[in-house]
């Protein structure tokens, strides 16, 4: 069995006097692509903030690559939600990308080396929009913005992908696109994402975990219709893979 890349002990942590994460127990192994489903406000981006050491944990313990975060970050790719972007400056694609790479510069120039245009060149190519390097960011689709954000996060050639809402503004034919190319990305590289769009879950996914403060999850990639009950706070009709639609029953609340 692959040994773990995140690990989470009993984390909690408390934002302004409320509690976003608590007793959070979560193991991402090599090779994995976990998906945290959860509503929104359930602590996901929290939670992905905790892993990247940009917020601390009230209490508990993290781990990324056997160390804490801060020292594991040069491993990780991370792609931030889609309206964190600002898609009107006039960059090229192949520009945008090219940022990626800025925390690889020791130059005081800030020149981009031969090593960064072939990094950039690979990561074009691994999410599919190399012929679209010169195309101005701002005449892409929102399926195609999405690939260079992730690109972007690949150009620094990282062993760990962290994803937040990847699959928010795009249809349901280029989300199927997307998790087709984040599974072709998988060998030699883990790869963890956050959703609160329950119907965005793919077959390529290896391990599902339902985040609402508690985590609720075990070590496969079925969801069990009481893990979706527990983490929604209300009964909820079980999810099968693969299926476009997903129908919810009437329900109250479960108190």
């Amino acid at each position: 069995m692959n040994g773990p890349v995140i690990e989470l002990e009993k984390v909690s942590c408390v934002l302004s006097g409320r509690p976003v994460l608590d007793s959070v127990d979560l193991k991402v192994r090599e090779g994995d692509l976990y998906a945290v489903i959860g509503p929104n406000g359930g602590g996901k981006t929290t939670l992905l903030r905790v892993i990247l050491g940009l917020l601390p944990a009230s209490s508990g313990t993290v781990r990324v690559f056997g160390s804490d975060p801060v020292q594991a970050r040069s491993r990780i790719g991370y792609v931030p939600q889609y309206r964190t972007f600002e898609f009107h400056y006039p960059v090229t694609v192949e520009e945008m990308v090219l940022s990626g790479r800025l925390g690889h510069i020791r130059s005081p120039i800030r020149r981009f080396s031969k090593e960064d245009r072939s990094a950039a060149q690979k990561a074009l190519e691994r999410t599919g929009i190399l012929h679209l390097s010169h195309r101005p960011i701002a005449d892409l689709s929102g399926g195609e913005r999405q690939r260079a954000i992730i690109a972007r996060a690949l150009v620094g050639e990282p062993e760990l992908l962290i994803l937040d809402e990847p699959m928010v503004y795009v249809d349901l034919p280029t989300e199927v696109q997307l998790f087709d190319m984040l599974h072709d990305l998988l060998p030699g590289m883990t790869i963890l994402l956050v959703t609160h769009d329950i119907g965005a879950i793919s077959t390529h996914v290896t391990r599902v975990a339902c985040l609402n403060g508690k985590i609720f999850t075990h070590d496969t990639s079925e969801i069990s219709e009481e893990m979706l009950t527990a983490a929604y706070h209300c009964p909820v009709d079980l999810i099968a893979h693969g299926i476009p639609h997903r129908v919810f029953r009437d329900h109250e609340k479960v108190r």
